[in-house]
Order: structure tokens, then sequence, then C-alpha cells
């Protein structure tokens, strides 16, 4: 769409990826980070770790990282109320 990719197709591609252990007990959560939008004839690469209890992809393009989805994460609670 507009020469970009989607942004739902980072977490979709990310997955595609993304080790069998890691899957199997489903996602439970996600969070995916924008910085630059991948556009259409890109080559990037997928970099990929263990990340706080569950997993973490960039997309990278000549070294820049355009984008990170992280899934599974084990996020502190926020504090207080926020009001």
């Amino acid at each position: 769409y507009n020469g970009h990719l989607h942004n739902t197709a980072y977490l979709a591609l990310a997955l595609d990826a993304a080790p069998a252990d890691v899957t199997a007990e489903g996602v439970h959560t996600f969070r995916i980070s924008y910085r630059s939008p991948l556009r259409l004839g890109d080559a990037p690469t997928l970099q990929s770790c263990p990340q706080s209890g569950g997993w973490a992809a960039s997309f990278v393009r000549a070294g820049e990282v355009c984008a990170v989805v992280a899934v599974n994460e084990q996020l502190t609670p926020l504090s207080g109320t926020g009001r």
C-alpha cells in the first residue's frame, strides 16, 4: 500500500521467521516499533534473538533498523494509576 510494507505485515513476517518454541504456545503479547518504512524494492535482513522471556526481530535495511517486533515479552507492569 502506498509503495511501502503495510504495518501488520511486519508481525506476520516476524512470526513466519520465529523459532517453533516461540509460537508453539501462541502469541500472548506483541509490540512493534516503527522507525522507517520498508518500501517496494528494499532488501531487508531479519535479525532476531531471545528477548525478555520472548523473542525479538529487527528488520534492517542497509544498516538502518526500520522496525522491531517483540513477541511474548515479559514486560514490567506500569506503576501507579496513570491519572
